[in-house]
């Protein structure tokens, strides 16, 4: 890892989510933790890059496809001190949403561990701590507690001064529950990245949104078999662009990105501040 750089990886898990922040200070954080039948970001992280324990896992919402390597999380002894998660959901409604029941148990097990409070130098909320990225925060609640869609957490990590906003799986409803806090609007003002809701679904597109943030650039873990993605082009067009370097080596302006297309998307934000974008397919492989 490259000191002074924080670089995010959109790892290609299909119709899933998984992202890993690797921070200047050499800890990993992970924002979800989907994998696909090819790729095991923990797998990756722990045998390819040394990764051997992460320093925060965020898991936005209970679904299996933001959660399904979690078990292998475990296995390789990668638990990190820290876990945030939605909070006010009953077993039942997370059980209810899902029909992976197994990675439910494990979910539900894991959850179980962390109740005690965080230990100061281990607190992902102190830029101090984390190589000087700052990370916020933030929640809906006014949505019903069994749509877990709509009570995913909104990351905010801002780095150099670029600011990337992870939505989870928000529909538009909980976008705009979000955007009635000026805490929230204040927060996303100036993003320049975004990690799109639920895959680029329409469904959750929100032009109220948009038109807050107007980023560089949107990125949108899906797949190949998505059934629902019309909303990336327009995503695209409300982007400013950016150069972007793909599997030629060539450079050219990109609008709006996509696992589906582009495979695992690696993203360099150094303390001075711009953004260095490229492909990584072929790193799923296992």
């Amino acid at each position: 890892m490259t000191t002074g750089t924080m670089r995010m990886r959109v790892w290609n898990v299909k119709r899933g989510n998984a992202i890993s922040l690797h921070l200047p200070n050499g800890k990993t954080v992970m924002i979800d933790c989907g994998n696909s039948d090819d790729c095991s970001p923990a797998r990756i992280l722990n045998k390819r890059f040394g990764i051997r324990k992460l320093a925060w896992l965020v898991i936005t919402h209970p679904h299996s496809d933001h959660m399904s390597d979690l078990g292998e999380i475990i296995r390789l002894g990668m638990d990190p001190p820290v876990l945030t998660r939605a909070s006010g959901l009953a077993e039942t409604s997370i059980r209810a949403g899902n029909s992976d029941q197994a990675s439910v148990d494990t979910y539900i097990s894991f959850d179980r561990r962390y109740n005690s409070s965080i230990n100061p130098i281990d607190n992902p909320y102190d830029p101090n701590n984390m190589g000087g990225v700052q990370f916020r925060y933030f929640a809906p609640v006014k949505c019903a507690e069994g749509d877990l869609n709509n009570r995913s957490l909104v990351i905010i990590a801002e780095y150099g001064g670029v600011k990337v906003l992870f939505m989870g799986d928000c529909t538009n409803a909980a976008q705009r529950e979000l955007l009635e806090n000026p805490a929230f609007v204040s927060a996303i003002t100036g993003t320049q990245i975004l990690v799109v809701p639920h895959h680029g679904h329409e469904s959750c597109y929100c032009p109220e949104l948009m038109e807050e943030i107007s980023p560089w650039i949107c990125i949108a873990s899906d797949a190949k078999d998505t059934q629902d993605v019309s909303a990336v082009p327009t995503y695209g067009k409300k982007c400013k662009g950016i150069m972007f370097r793909g599997e030629n080596l060539a450079r050219e302006q990109r609008y709006c990105l996509t696992t589906r297309n582009d495979g695992s998307i690696r993203v360099d934000i150094p303390v001075t501040g711009g953004v260095w974008i490229k492909t990584e397919s072929g790193l799923e492989s296992c």
